[in-house]
């Protein structure tokens, strides 16, 4: 029968019966005989071959090998009983023998003994083992099974004389998955090399390396350590050899400096670490590592390192001259590993402007106090290299106010400050406004000037006038109260006094009108010198003088003016007197010397008996000046006329800043009161495509202008006061040309400009006898800018919040309707349109991320230019805070988590729109079990996650939610 072995050739276990067993196992065999058929049984002991660490017995056929056994059974008479040779195929584990042995005679009851012997031969038909001779009772049938004797195995093939053994090399070093080989030389002991002396090659850790038995090739499995190689004979001599086994770099990760933020070319706040572990998640040591920028320029410093003990290695990250997510690359040199880590490098370049100080409420004339400008880049730090020009100029407010003071200075350090500023006219909602080419403009908070107090008394008309005794004036006196920069002081309570000639005037006091005149009447006492003076509280008198007229017996012809300005085709009286009256009518001739100058309305007048006031029309013809002649039997006298142009000018300043669909409110000022029939200015728009005027309401008077206040639709909103102002509306549909009258004694004329397209004109502004006025109008398209916050150029996360922001260069002058187009709707969406207020500088509106992608957002509005913004939407990460978490056993164990990008990025933190349920899970719950985490919460972007460390060792927790890509961390206990 056969008998299968667990351990392949090992031993042989043979037994002599009708069916016998030759094996390599150690099992005993037991067939008995029956019969006349004597049964045995014996077992063969081999040389031993163990692995060093396990001691692990193994086969010694895999040493050297043999084909066939010879067995040999002699009787006690030396006469053969069995001789029989059984062949043993290499691949076999065991075979089958039969043979039978009849007890001879000589048998007793017990059995018969027998001489067996044993040997093994190999394929050249050498003895390469031999057993024996070992004396085995042959017992009859039905005796109890004596106990098998062992038959001792010896090697007797080469190398048997075998008294030493050395291995080579005595130690080497590898890396896991590589193999080193080692020889093994053996002497008999007078020295000499036993060539073929088997030699058996075992390791002391077999899961660390692996080495095979016969040719010594040692294979490293381990990450690290090592183990012995052992080689020995066959007959007991043995050496050992080191094998060290160096980590080997199987993966790199980012231990800090990821996601950080830095401006363009500067320095990254924390250096850039690595950590390179073998497979056993362990540090490798001595690992050079390279770092290179491989996105927005910079540099790394050093761009080589090694890695510590600890498995780390670190550089310097500067970013460099290009806005956007910087990249950085560490690789291991030769082992196709690599990691990137991401920074954001925002522009260093001028973003924003900030007023650091703003103005409070103040008096028209006074200084505000110094105002600073700092000019900001993207981080909203101070752009240290800027020393461009920061300009101001005055938005809001009275339309004819005035900036005053140094408006534009250069910024040292990208810092500027404006002293000695001030405002010359009173108004509400004042605003300051700062500009730097290229830098959205920035406005000062509301504030409001109160008007200047009056400065300055003085007398305007009326003053050196001639008149008889106790006569009223024929001019009146006019006073004008002005402030320090001099403008009209309306509201000033002016008082008249008689100081000098026992006069009257009336009225005694009054209050300034929008201009800051008064008027009175004066009636000269009855001789001496005559003097008026005009006072205001806390100011200096002005003073006034007259001459009264005493003539003899006989009447005296005399003027009462020396002098009187005309504006061509304006008129005026000249009061002629005689004194005393006359007892008989006087005709007085007037002449003027120069015709074309001026022009007496009559040739001549006449004093009836008891007259003595005439007073003729002077009317002015063309610039000039020339003599007034007054002649008659009473005498001549004579008026110095002074003629010129009447002036006709436009109010404000609205040259600039103008955008297609404005509507400009402003004026026309007559130098003069106009004069009897009122005045028709007609302004003219030479392109109308550019620009369209229409009449306006208005109260007539200059400082009433409304240039900075701005209507739409044509009609101002009913209870519109903003300014003072009541509301105003369009008196004729927008044309050409818009016809303005001025009633008499008036000076000012409103109208509007609607803004239609972009161009430079020049509106133009006549009136009968006036010199026409010119104003340049310059309307251009809006500039705008469109971005995302916090910062154009970074990725956003599908499903966080994120605005879209549209920046205006210039504050708008009515509400403005922009247009958004997403170009493809399946990444993101936005509300079709977005408003921006009135006074405003931006208009936002949130984006709904949808799915990741790449696409255009491209705002358009009336009168600006088109912006447009790309926009990258990814999936969001969820990202644990701590890289490296370490916990005790049975601690609690608090890790924050926050939704970002893939990189951790500090301004790529997204807060989602909705509330997202996060799951946490452990690789070993007997190490650290999660419980469940704080949900992540609509427009929050972190979260925190519960732990408790169970029991020493390592797991991996991982975090997760629907829509993010999940984050794991190892936890060491």
């Amino acid at each position: 029968m056969s008998h299968r072995t667990v351990r392949a050739r090992v031993l042989l276990f043979g037994a002599v019966s009708l069916l016998s067993l030759l094996s390599c196992g150690r099992e005993p065999t037991g067939p008995g005989a029956r019969g006349r058929i004597g049964q045995f049984a014996f077992e063969p002991v081999f040389p031993s071959v163990r692995l060093g660490g396990t001691g692990q017995v193994l086969s010694i056929s895999d040493v050297v090998a043999f084909t066939a056994v010879r067995v040999v059974l002699l009787r006690a008479n030396g006469d053969t009983a069995v001789d029989r040779v059984v062949n043993f195929p290499a691949d076999s584990q065991s075979v089958s023998l039969t043979v039978n042995v009849a007890l001879s005679a000589a048998a007793t009851a017990e059995g018969e003994p027998l001489s067996a012997t044993l040997k093994y031969v190999n394929a050249a038909g050498d003895t390469v083992f031999t057993g024996g001779p070992v004396t085995v009772l042959v017992q009859p049938p039905g005796s109890a099974p004596a106990p098998p004797p062992q038959i001792p195995v010896n090697y007797t093939g080469p190398g048997a004389n075998a008294a030493s053994i050395v291995i080579t090399p005595a130690s080497q070093v590898g890396t896991v998955g590589t193999n080193r080989t080692f020889a093994a030389e053996v002497r008999d002991a007078q020295g000499s090399v036993l060539v073929s002396a088997p030699i058996a090659f075992t390791s002391t850790d077999s899961a660390r390396v692996r080495v095979d038995l016969r040719s010594g090739v040692a294979t490293l499995l381990g990450a690290r350590g090592g183990a012995q190689i052992i080689a020995q004979t066959l007959t007991g001599q043995a050496d050992t050899a080191d094998v060290t086994i160096t980590p080997t770099a199987s993966a790199i990760a980012v231990a800090s400096g990821a996601g950080q933020v830095t401006r363009q070319g500067d320095p990254f706040p924390a250096p850039v670490r690595i950590r390179v572990t073998a497979v056993d998640g362990l540090a490798v040591s001595g690992v050079p590592v390279t770092f290179a920028v491989t996105r927005g320029q910079g540099s790394a410093t050093p761009t080589a390192a090694v890695t510590d003990a600890n498995g780390f290695a670190e550089t310097n990250w500067t970013a460099g001259d290009s806005a956007g997510v910087g990249q950085l690359t560490a690789t291991v040199n030769g082992a196709g590993l690599a990691v990137t880590v991401s920074g954001t490098q925002l522009s260093s370049a001028p973003t924003a402007l900030t007023f650091e100080t703003q103005p409070v409420n103040f008096t028209a004339g006074d200084t505000i106090p110094p105002l600073t400008v700092v000019v900001r880049d993207a981080t909203a730090d101070t752009v240290a290299g800027f020393t461009g020009t920061v300009t101001l100029d005055l938005t809001g407010g009275n339309a004819s106010g005035q900036l005053y003071g140094t408006l534009s200075r250069e910024a040292a350090n990208g810092v500027v400050t404006f002293p000695g500023l001030t405002i010359d006219r009173a108004g509400t909602a004042y605003r300051i406004r700062a500009t730097v080419n290229g830098v959205p403009p920035v406005t000062t908070n509301a504030f409001n000037v109160a008007a200047a107090p009056a400065r300055t008394v003085s007398v305007t008309a009326g003053n050196g006038q001639t008149a008889p005794p106790q006569t009223e004036l024929p001019d009146t006196i006019r006073v004008r109260v002005t402030d320090v920069f001099g403008a009209g002081v309306p509201g000033v309570t002016v008082t008249f006094a008689v100081t000098a000639g026992g006069g009257s005037v009336v009225p005694a006091s009054a209050v300034t009108d929008a201009a800051g005149e008064v008027r009175t009447r004066w009636t000269l006492g009855p001789s001496g010198a005559q003097q008026l003076t005009a006072g205001v509280a806390g100011l200096t008198s002005a003073v006034a003088t007259a001459t009264v007229f005493t003539g003899g017996g006989s009447p005296v012809l005399f003027a009462g003016v020396p002098s009187a300005s005309l504006i061509i085709g304006g008129s005026r009286t000249i009061p002629v007197f005689v004194n005393p009256a006359a007892v008989a009518p006087i005709t007085a001739t007037l002449v003027v010397r120069d015709t074309l100058v001026a022009r007496w309305a009559v040739d001549s007048v006449v004093f009836t008996a008891g007259a003595t006031l005439r007073s003729p029309l002077l009317t002015g013809v063309a610039q000039g000046s020339t003599y007034a002649v007054i002649t008659s039997s009473a005498g001549t006298d004579s008026v110095l006329v002074d003629v010129q142009p009447a002036s006709l000018n436009f109010l404000g300043n609205y040259s600039s800043n103008t955008v297609p669909g404005d509507t400009l409110r402003t004026a026309v000022i007559l130098s003069a009161p106009a004069p009897t029939g009122g005045v028709v200015v007609a302004v003219a728009s030479p392109d109308t495509a550019v620009a369209l005027v229409a009449p306006a309401e208005g109260n007539g008077e200059p400082e009433d202008r409304c240039n900075n206040y701005y209507c739409y639709g044509g009609v101002r909103s009913a209870g519109d006061t903003a300014g003072g102002f009541g509301p105003r509306k369009l008196l004729a549909p927008p044309a050409d040309t818009a016809f303005l009258t001025i009633p008499e004694g008036q000076t000012v004329g409103h109208f509007a400009v609607i803004t239609r397209n972009p161009g430079d004109i020049m509106l133009v502004a006549t009136a009968a006898n006036y010199a026409l006025a010119q104003r340049n109008v310059f309307v251009g398209l809006g500039q705008l800018s469109v971005q995302t916050t916090p910062y154009s150029g970074i990725p956003l996360g599908v499903g966080t919040r994120t605005d879209l922001r549209i920046n205006l260069f210039e504050t708008l002058r009515r509400p403005n309707t922009f247009r958004l187009t997403v170009r493809d709707t399946s990444v993101l969406q936005a509300d079709s349109t977005v408003v921006a207020l009135q006074g405003e500088g931006n208009a936002t509106t949130a984006l709904r991320l949808r799915s990741p992608g790449a696409t255009w957002i491209v705002a358009e509005g009336a009168g600006f230019l088109t912006d447009s913004t790309r926009v990258e939407v990814v999936t969001p990460y969820l990202r644990f805070s701590d890289r490296f978490p370490v916990a005790i056993p049975g601690s609690a164990l608090e890790m924050d988590y926050s939704s970002t990008d893939s990189s951790g990025s500090l301004y790529a933190y997204w807060a989602p729109e909705v509330d997202h349920a996060v799951s946490l899970t452990s690789s070993d719950t007997t190490v650290v079990r999660a419980d469940l985490g704080d949900a992540l919460r609509a427009g929050e972007y972190f979260g925190r996650a519960s732990l408790r460390a169970v029991g020493a060792g390592r797991a991996w927790i991982r975090i997760a939610a629907a829509g993010y890509v999940p984050d794991s961390v190892e936890v060491t206990v």
